[in-house]
């Protein structure tokens, strides 16, 4: 079955239901983009969601980081200059989907006020890996010796 790209969401998922007989949901298709001449346009789309939904709030313009988090392990929000030193991109993916929290630096103490929301219900699997490809194309490249 060939399906234009011309044809809405809607009209698909009725065309399903009526094959098919019943509604069930479509299954999302995960976001792989391995054509290279589209590559700068999303690295460029990532930038804005960067900006638009509000992750420059905390890791800055540059990745900076540097906003202060008491009781966090560093006493601030990290910077992502370095992401790749300590993450694979897959791995970032699922921080930004899933969020993360960060380990306090005394358990005496209350938990840090700022933490990676989880981004999955709000952002599409596109949205998100182009935010990671963005955050992958600022990364620093290590020296080779």
């Amino acid at each position: 079955m060939v399906i234009s790209s011309s044809l809405s969401l809607p009209y698909l998922a009725r065309s399903r239901r009526a094959h098919c007989g019943s509604a069930r949901k479509l299954r999302a298709i995960p976001y792989i983009d391995s054509n290279p001449s589209r590559r700068p346009a999303a690295i460029e789309a990532g930038k804005q969601s960067f900006a638009r939904f509000g992750c420059v709030g905390c890791h800055g313009l540059q990745l900076q980081g540097g906003v202060p988090n008491p009781n966090s392990q560093g006493g601030e929000v990290p910077s992502l200059l370095h992401a790749s030193d300590d993450y694979t991109k897959e791995e970032v993916v699922k921080i930004i989907q899933n969020g993360k929290v960060p380990p306090v630096e005394n358990t005496a103490k209350p938990a840090a006020p700022l933490y990676m929301p989880p981004w999955k219900s709000v952002l599409t699997d596109e949205d998100i890996h182009r935010i990671a490809d963005y955050l992958w194309s600022l990364q620093k490249k290590k020296d080779a010796w």
